[in-house]
């Protein structure tokens, strides 16, 4: 029985690792260590976009610029794609209201910058596997790093944090390079996004590859420890079962441990935006200030009066209609884009329309004759300031 154990944990400490190690992308006869790094040091980034200035090997990065963002470039001899796979970063005091992506150009196309979104390094090394991109590749002539503001989550009266880039590596295909990424790529701050909240699925955006899930991996682990307790212990059920259970158990534990750990940092994005305010300035703190205010000017040109008339509501993208729909509240609102698709006019009489940013929107005041896209409406204009218009179109028998 003894013998049977020994066996049972040789399998899995040669099984597990060589999950992990698949999981990472290494290939057989790979060198644990990089052949060749090419080093980038932070004071030999120039400064695109926002303020800073070389401090030692670092850039200090003291502002941001147009739209609120930061761009650092470096530019490289031509360097092939392929031999370096893994890309490894490091500031200092990254503040956790930015996200960040890498930028590159090639060679062959020098007027297309190429952008992918990177993990927030905090305060350490993070890693990436550059050759899950489809655009890493051919010659790389230029390098660099954009911060900018998380998306939804930030309002714009957010104050700017300076922090240091002290540099960046490329490295040849290695195991460590490899490992390195892949405990990045598991266990990196991310902030929240509207393309998943699930806490089991992983959120990436459409230009940032991932590795295979920690959950999928925790999964194959658990799988392995069954299969090899089944191989050793045959048909001694019970202590094959015990440690099926005891590995499920560690896998959730661990599992539920990461989850914890990224709400944490996700809350720590909250925490620097909101925290040390009151409840009235935290309403007023939004990461779309300025559909919040077209919306109380909407709401203080119709309300009370108009509180139960139906407000549909359109705007160029989801996103923008949501939240619009949302801050006129507790307006009788809904989205005109299903009524427009459908071109149920008769749903439309007697409502109010609020147009934000729409340019297929023509009114024509001789006629009252309300042009959206190729509908018609009669309607009588209450607000034209610019982006912002609101309309009351008649209702069926002219009023």
């Amino acid at each position: 029985m003894i013998v049977r154990r020994v066996l049972f944990f040789l399998s899995l400490c040669i099984s597990i690792p060589l999950l992990v190690a698949w999981a990472a992308g290494v290939r057989w006869g790979m060198p644990v260590a990089p052949a060749d790094r090419l080093e980038l040091p932070g004071s030999g980034f120039r400064v695109v976009m926002g303020a800073g200035a070389p401090d030692d090997d670092a850039l200090q990065v003291s502002a941001v610029g147009k739209n609120r963002s930061a761009v650092q470039a470096m530019s490289l001899l031509p360097i092939e794609a392929a031999d370096y796979p893994i890309l490894r970063y490091r500031f200092e005091r990254f503040p956790q209201v930015l996200e960040m992506s890498l930028l590159f150009r090639r060679a062959d196309d020098p007027g297309e910058v190429h952008v992918v979104t990177l993990p927030q390094p905090g305060d350490g090394v993070a890693s990436f596997t550059l050759s899950d991109l489809e655009e890493w590749q051919g010659s790389i002539v230029e390098i660099g790093f954009a911060q900018f503001p998380i998306a939804q989550l930030v309002p714009s009266e957010q104050r700017f944090q300076p922090f240091r880039l002290h540099g960046a590596e490329l490295w040849s295909p290695s195991v460590t390079g490899a490992l390195d990424a892949l405990r990045t790529d598991w266990f990196a701050q991310r902030p929240w996004g509207l393309f998943a909240v699930s806490s089991v699925d992983r959120e990436a955006g459409p230009n940032s590859p991932r590795r295979p899930a920690l959950v999928l991996v925790a999964s194959g682990a658990v799988v392995l420890v069954g299969l090899w307790g089944w191989i050793w212990f045959g048909r001694r059920w019970r202590r094959a079962g015990t440690a099926l259970a005891v590995a499920v158990a560690v896998g959730w534990l661990a599992l539920d441990a990461t989850w914890l750990w990224q709400l944490r940092g996700r809350l720590g994005t909250t925490e620097a935006v909101y925290a040390g305010k009151d409840w009235p300035a935290r309403s007023r703190l939004v990461a779309d200030g300025v559909l919040q205010s077209a919306a109380e000017r909407v709401k203080r040109a119709l309300l009370p009066q108009d509180a139960e008339t139906r407000v549909l509501v359109d705007a160029p993208s989801v996103y923008e209609a949501l939240r619009l729909n949302y801050h006129l509240q507790p307006m009788n609102t809904a989205l005109f884009g299903p009524i427009r698709t459908i071109g149920d006019r008769d749903f439309a009489a007697g409502a109010i329309l609020v147009f934000y940013g729409r340019d297929d929107v023509r009114f024509y005041p001789p006629t009252r004759e309300l042009f959206v896209g190729l509908q018609r409406f009669e309607a009588r204009s209450l607000i034209d300031a610019g982006v912002l218009q609101v309309f009351r179109v008649d209702t069926r028998d002219g009023r």
